[in-house]
């Protein structure tokens, strides 16, 4: 909790195939304070379908899916208080047992993790996921 918020964000869901739903943060009004991130090496399919093999070579590929990965990522609290919630008043916070929040007024919760929906995050979650496949 922060008495000194940034930004706030709002979240909305979105269908996956199977019919389940992922949460997103509304990150556009935080997302104006952060310079753009760095491009991102992926391929594309028309990558894949310009590659050549010579006769007799060998393509080995793999894929990777980490499961609720952005949600694996923390961040600090400098940073989440871009990505605030809507206020709670800390009388509310006291009653279901917070501490450390001041009294007398309002708090708001942060996020501490890295919000899909940022501009950066999907830069930050290759750049790790990248790291764990060359360290493992």
């Amino acid at each position: 909790f922060t008495a000194d918020p940034i930004d706030i964000v709002t979240r909305f869901f979105v269908a996956e195939k199977d019919g389940r739903v992922r949460l997103v943060w509304d990150c556009r009004v935080s997302n104006r304070r952060f310079s753009p991130s760095p491009p991102i090496s992926m391929p594309s399919g028309t990558t894949w379908g310009a590659l050549e093999l010579e006769p007799g070579e060998d393509l080995f590929a793999a894929q990777s899916d980490v499961k609720d990965f952005f949600y694996s990522l923390g961040i600090n609290s400098d940073l989440g208080r871009h990505f605030c919630l809507p206020p709670v008043r800390t009388s509310s916070l006291s009653k279901w047992g917070i501490s450390g929040v001041q009294q007398g007024g309002k708090s708001w919760p942060f996020l501490r993790l890295v919000p899909m929906g940022w501009s950066w995050a999907f830069w930050i979650a290759q750049r790790v996921h990248a790291y764990q496949a060359w360290t493992s």
